[in-house]
């Protein structure tokens, strides 16, 4: 059965639902099986007023399940009071949002959802399922589509008589097939987890439960000191309870500080209890064994994050600097991921978004209406300045990981020069200690020495090589390609010189050091200032491109003075606590297809390309842009991210 209805595209909403009423009731008159009539009832919607996505969402084993005729979704498994549709279903109204972002837990079947309604079915006095619909627009729902679609689901309420058993039999069919987020979700809503949530050698460690039985499970081995001998269950959140925890024999194992946190207010939105007890690895071990005993499962790395993510708590970008944070070993890396993790990245992405948006609206409008010649919408010029003004930005934002990823992963530092010139020395004399192995032997360092310090706020990564000279030993010229290796790498080159041989040693390698160093930050470095040596005047005049400083390395004398230099040489920004710079190799790769994608639609702009090809590009830099927050995201995924994070966390 293929609904085909003639809704005039000028009319208002009002005299559109109108027209199609009568018409879908003549649809689905007669129709008996359940699927066909949901699955016209889609199809005719999405034909009549072309809705961005139509489906139906049918409760099951205490969920809202994505029916088996739909395709696929992000979400397809929903709890009761989550989201736009499980808050519909558990209060039993519809639900108009104007802007699906500023939901609660909301998780968008794409990313290109902006607005949605979702209308419950009941019968028999019970929500059966749900009608959810979104648009790609703002504010695209109003009080006459709640009052019509309501009247759709009485006509479905008419053909159905919505029976529990027709549903079950459906969604029996429908079982095996869940998708893999499907699968992620069912597997972390029926899953108590637990994990040490500290680092070893404390004075306190901490255990994190988290999950549908995490008070239960908590109670059964925590044993309260003092006259409130209530379980977990019925005592307030947010309170931290003093007490013992028992083993199987009745033994104390630790006195204790459990805090009880309820979903959704809770790190992952979900029932959760942090016990604090002393330190003891022993001690941590046997509570953690008594808690997988009662029922807890022992988390995988990150799964508490990635919980906060599939609840809503956070967006996926968001969740990976949780990580960045944990592993900040400086001032600037601690900023960009404590502004990340607030979701000034987040913010950003929202803003292009939004500008996106308008500009597909507008080229859809010409799709929509491209039969009415009398109609003027947007010319391509105006459509040319939006694009243009979309293109810088996700250029400034991709240009900005050179940036971060030097302030993340440290500034390369690569120090070379002929044999003992002094480069060991010079290594160990910036890091404040014994780094490399110092010796009057040529040829002592045969491998690369890395080690880092932070300079205002910085990270600098130093990396020692070998000394580049002509040499018949196969071990020591394996290490000096690794030196030239580490040239190519760098960022900055520190080239040490011997002082009292500068002009030969100048002459022996510049053919081969200044054309690797081109388009990089080098520094001459004549060591052993404290020797009596040749004035540089000469050499310096000849080198005068070129950042230049005497030092003794031995004696740490212009250590200090080498140190500005570097912090100059970095020509790292000033950085707010607001500024947005991208440090994710994920997040660069995104934004470099979505930079793709929005100068294909430039070029298709320019050249006069139909509005439906234009279109194409714009919804593929929409995707790549949603799928940094999340929007659209699979379980291989979410591995690839969450397993380098630490257990509990």
């Amino acid at each position: 059965m293929e609904p085909t209805f003639t809704l005039s595209p000028t009319a208002g909403k009002a005299e559109r639902y109108r027209v199609f009423l009568p018409q879908l009731a003549a649809l689905l008159k007669g129709e008996t099986d359940t699927t066909a009539l949901l699955a016209n009832t889609c199809a005719a919607l999405r034909e009549a007023f072309g809705f961005f996505w139509v489906g139906f969402y049918l409760v099951k084993n205490d969920e809202l399940v994505l029916g088996p005729f739909q395709g696929s979704a992000a979400c397809t498994r929903i709890r009761k009071g989550r989201g736009v549709c499980g808050t519909a279903w558990a209060e039993r109204r519809t639900l108009v949002v104007p802007d699906v972002d500023q939901f609660p837990g909301h998780i968008a079947c794409s990313s290109l959802s902006r607005s949605e309604i979702v209308v419950p079915i009941i019968a028999e006095d019970e929500v059966r399922g749900v009608l959810d619909i979104d648009s790609d627009r703002l504010n695209a729902f109003d009080d006459t589509d709640r009052e019509n679609l309501e009247k759709v689901v009485q006509l479905l309420n008419e053909g159905l008589r919505m029976k529990s058993e027709e549903f079950s039999e459906m969604q029996q069919e429908d079982s095996s097939s869940g998708s893999e987020t499907d699968i992620l979700h069912s597997s972390f809503e029926e899953d108590t987890i637990c994990a040490i949530a500290t680092a070893q050698g404390g004075a306190i460690g901490i255990i994190r439960v988290s999950g549908r039985d995490a008070l239960a499970i908590t109670d059964k081995i925590f044993y309260p000191i003092g006259k409130n001998r209530l379980p977990f269950a019925k005592r307030k959140a947010y309170t931290v309870n003093f007490g013992h925890i028992k083993n199987e024999k009745g033994e104390i194992v630790d006195e204790v500080l459990v805090s009880i946190f309820r979903a959704p207010h809770s790190y992952t939105g979900e029932d959760s209890t942090e016990i604090s007890c002393h330190g003891s690895p022993y001690i941590l071990q046997q509570v953690m064994q008594l808690l997988i005993a009662n029922g807890c499962r022992a988390a995988g790395p990150g799964e508490y994050t990635q919980r906060a993510f599939l609840n809503g708590k956070m967006d996926l970008s968001q969740a990976e600097a949780v990580a960045d944070l944990i592993a900040s070993t400086s001032e600037a890396t601690h900023r960009l991921a404590m502004n990340q993790m607030r979701g000034g990245f987040s913010k950003e992405l929202g803003k292009l978004r939004d500008q996106l948006l308008h500009l597909t609206s507008l080229m859809e409008l010409e799709l929509d209406f491209s039969d009415h010649e009398e109609l003027e919408f947007a010319d391509r010029s105006e459509l040319q300045a939006l694009a243009s003004q979309i293109e810088s930005l996700i250029a400034r934002l991709t240009d900005s990981f050179s940036t971060g990823n030097a302030i993340k992963n440290g500034i390369p530092v690569a120090i070379i020069g002929e044999t003992n010139a002094g480069k060991s020395t010079l290594l160990n004399a910036l890091v404040g200690e014994e780094r490399a192995i110092v010796s009057d032997i040529h040829g002592t360092t045969r491998d690369v020495i890395e080690d880092t310090i932070n300079l205002n706020g910085a990270t600098f990564r130093f990396i020692d090589t070998a000394g580049i000279r002509q040499t018949t030993d196969t071990i020591e010229a394996l290490g000096i390609e690794r030196s030239f290796q580490a040239i190519r790498k760098a960022d900055i080159v520190l080239w040490v010189i011997d002082r009292t041989e500068a002009e030969k040693q100048i002459a022996a390698l510049k053919d081969k050091v200044l054309p690797m160093c081109e388009g990089k930050q080098l520094i001459l470095i004549f060591n052993k200032s404290d020797l009596d040596a040749p004035q540089l005047s000469a050499i310096n005049s000849r080198l005068s491109n070129y950042k230049t400083i005497s030092l003794s390395a031995k004696h740490k004398e212009g250590v200090s003075p080498l140190q500005s230099l570097l912090v100059e040489a970095a020509h790292l920004p000033t950085l707010s606590a607001s500024d947005v710079i991208v440090t994710n190799i994920r997040h660069y790769e995104a934004l470099t297809r979505s930079l793709d994608a929005i100068r294909r639609v430039q070029e298709g702009l320019a050249a006069g390309l139909p509005s439906d090809l234009v279109a194409q590009d714009l919804r593929e830099c929409l995707f790549h842009l949603g799928d940094i927050v999340g929007k659209v995201v699979t379980e291989d995924v979410l591995s690839n991210i969450f397993q380098h994070f630490c257990i509990g966390k």
